[in-house]
């Protein structure tokens, strides 16, 4: 299942770069040394191109979806290339007491995704790892499906500017993340040399973890406006009825299902998996709740994706609260009346957070383990290479075909 998961994630990279079937052997520009390990071996710069482009195509898609949604971007620049090189020009903290432009930050980006590239390249096999049949025919199977989505144009052209072939592309968008995830596995897993326990992660998970249900109340309308005197009154009637039953004892599952507005109405209208899905929220609301870290993550997917959290105000009373108590937190928009629960009241409560803290275990561990990977590497980088890549003046590969830099390519095109 984590290998899967990992896969998922990557293919998203397809996407932004189409595929690369029938790339061309003789056809590769990037023949240049950039990287030169202890041992002698010498690694040419076309993965590193790869992911020079994908950071900047990454970012570029960024911007023009900004640029495109927004007048004021607009109105400040001429065209999406101007905002481009804008936002790639800002500077960032490197530290307390350095900056420099964000160009350089992606082009930093690009070297740490190249060498943890090579590195997991090196270790599976010092490791003695191995794909199994299926585990290849999975990665083919999900390579090719992208392959097919796309068409043969732009993938010579992708191909003959990074100077790889369809198996450095493939390895790139899967096998890689694939061989990382079972790199992992290996050394963290049953047996591994830095094996993480249950008896670990069940201590972690009561160490750092809280778990509270809520009931909401908005304190604006659908369009974010302020309620009228007379709407607020009402609402405040409501929120002070449903505080008074929580603290004398009632059902707060009831008071969820009676007053919540995140409680989500199954209708008639609703399509069947529309209800399904509300089905599904409201079980985990009334049944789990919200099971979170110190820092108000309560799913490591969403806040990856989305940068969601509970607003730090309930997370630090949650983190106060003991099993059973109840309280009431009024925010800016809406007001929040919560009650602790016991994280260990059933093994559905650990399990729902088990993948996220094995994760988060293991990528600390890993982050380490790359540390040490990397010195041991003793490799040094050709900047003459590394410096001919300007993301400023770069002609991004993964763009659409004739468009130049002013949209974004897509799986279709």
């Amino acid at each position: 299942m984590k290998v899967k998961k990992i896969i998922a994630v990557c293919l998203a990279l397809v996407i932004f770069s189409g595929a690369a079937a029938g790339c061309s052997e003789s056809e590769r520009p990037g023949s240049r040394v950039i990287l030169t390990a202890g041992d002698g071996t010498e690694y040419t710069e076309g993965i590193y191109a790869y992911y020079v482009n994908y950071y900047a195509y990454q970012t570029y898609a960024t911007v023009y979806a900004y640029y495109n949604t927004g007048t004021a971007y607009q109105s400040q620049y001429d065209s999406v290339d101007d905002f481009y090189q804008a936002y790639i020009s800002q500077t960032y903290s490197v530290s307390d007491t350095e900056t420099d432009y964000y160009y350089n930050y992606l082009k930093a980006l690009a070297m740490e995704s190249f060498l943890q590239y090579i590195i997991v390249e090196r270790k599976f096999d010092e490791y003695g790892l191995e794909l199994t049949d299926a585990q290849q025919a999975e990665i083919d199977a999900q390579y090719k499906s992208y392959v097919d989505s796309v068409g043969t144009q732009n993938v010579s052209t992708i191909c003959s500017k990074l100077g790889i072939t369809s198996e450095d592309l493939k390895s790139c968008m899967v096998a890689n993340s694939y061989k990382r995830t079972l790199l992992t596995n290996a050394i963290v897993g049953e047996g591994g040399e830095s094996e993480i326990t249950d008896e670990s992660m069940h201590k972690r998970y009561e160490d750092n973890y809280k778990r509270f249900k809520y009931c909401v109340f908005s304190k604006v309308d659908e369009d974010g406006n302020a309620l009228s005197v007379s709407e607020t009154a009402e609402l405040n009637a409501k929120i002070n009825e449903a505080f008074e039953l929580a603290e004398s004892g009632g059902s707060f599952e009831d008071i969820i299902r009676q007053y919540s507005e995140a409680y989500l109405q199954v209708s008639e209208d609703d399509s069947e998996d529309e209800a399904e899905e509300k089905e599904t929220t409201n079980e985990q609301m009334l049944n789990i709740g919200l099971i979170i870290d110190q820092n108000g993550i309560y799913d490591n997917t969403v806040y990856s994706l989305y940068g969601s959290v509970v607003d730090p105000e309930i997370t630090e009373r949650v983190f106060e609260m003991q099993n059973g108590e109840v309280d009431m937190i009024e925010l800016d928009t809406a007001v929040w009346i919560i009650k602790n629960y016991d994280i260990n009241e059933n093994e559905e409560c650990y399990e729902t957070r088990a993948a996220d803290i094995f994760s988060d275990m293991s990528s600390s561990v890993m982050t380490q383990k790359f540390s040490l990977w990397a010195r041991d590497l003793d490799y040094s980088v050709n900047e003459e290479v590394t410096d001919s890549y300007d993301i400023r003046t770069l002609d991004i590969v993964f763009m659409a075909a004739g468009t130049g830099q002013t949209e974004p390519a897509t799986a279709t095109e």
